[in-house]
């Protein structure tokens, strides 16, 4: 439960254009993460996944679960999750400043091995999660 300020949101998309993300660069609040202040604000990334191309990426993890995360985020700034805004200049703009509360995760990064699976590398990064809406 750790309150976020938007500084920047950009748009990403792989190299065949199939995949877009959104890129929300947010700032930990003056409170930190203890609520005394700790990694007041630190920066910290939400890679958000909006779309998929639906004829390449087919398996069930893509069509139920890879957009939650966007899915909440779009929920805690106040949009209705069945009906997204649409990702303009003017919607990224708009989310400058606006402050959300998320839970901050420790995630292992993966690779492919030549099998095709993903293996953990044992590095780990931190991840975004659980977004809500601040209360007033």
């Amino acid at each position: 439960n750790v309150r976020f300020t938007i500084k920047k949101v950009t748009v990403r998309h792989n190299d065949a254009k199939d995949i877009m993300r959104l890129n929300v660069q947010s700032s930990v609040g003056p409170l930190g993460v203890n609520g005394d202040g700790r990694y007041a604000n630190k920066v910290l990334f939400a890679e958000l996944l909006v779309y998929a191309n639906p004829s390449i990426y087919t398996s069930d993890w893509w069509k139920k679960q890879a957009r939650f995360p966007y899915k909440a985020f779009i929920k805690a700034m106040g949009f209705n999750p069945a009906e997204p805004p649409k990702i303009t200049d003017e919607f990224l703009v708009s989310l400058k400043g606006r402050e959300f509360i998320a839970d901050i995760k420790k995630v292992e990064m993966t690779t492919k091995n030549e099998e095709g699976k993903y293996i953990g590398t044992g590095d780990f990064k931190n991840e975004l999660a659980n977004f809500k809406t601040v209360e007033a």
